[in-house]
């Protein structure tokens, strides 16, 4: 019964991850001294149900935060988020302007020729990892 179960458990986080796809990922190009960069990308949630990016790791940052804009006092605002839900068989675009990953203390200038790796946190408990995300201006 317990093989029968794990065997089950692997199957559907198998194909949960089938579930997710990343497409249009890129990092901000940064000028010399910068401090901060983003990410942006779409996320497609092919599945029934919704989901949340809550979380993202990478080798290029000290910390990264989820964000989004916000008006506030007829000014548009740059505010952390604690994750951006994907709503059930669509799309999430992350992009300036709007929902997008903040890179905080960047370890050095990103540029067309910098390799990074970038692990996106769901709250399903699933990740991605993305490798050498193109760098645009």
């Amino acid at each position: 019964m317990k093989k029968m179960f794990l065997l089950y458990f692997v199957c559907v986080l198998t194909l949960f991850a089938q579930d997710i796809e990343i497409q249009n990922a890129s990092i901000k190009k940064t000028p010399p001294n910068a401090k901060n960069t983003a990410i942006f990308l779409t996320i497609h949630n092919k599945s029934n149900k919704d989901i949340a990016l809550v979380n993202v790791q990478t080798d290029l940052a000290q910390a990264t935060e989820l964000h989004t804009h916000i008006h506030k006092n007829n000014t548009m605002v740059m505010t952390p988020v604690p994750e951006i839900v994907i709503k059930a068989n669509s799309s999430r675009e992350l992009k300036s302007g709007g929902d997008h990953i903040m890179l905080f203390n960047i370890h050095q200038r990103i540029d067309k020729n910098t390799k990074n790796t970038v692990t996106l946190f769901f709250d399903t408990n699933e990740s991605i990892k993305l490798e050498n995300i193109p760098v645009k201006e």
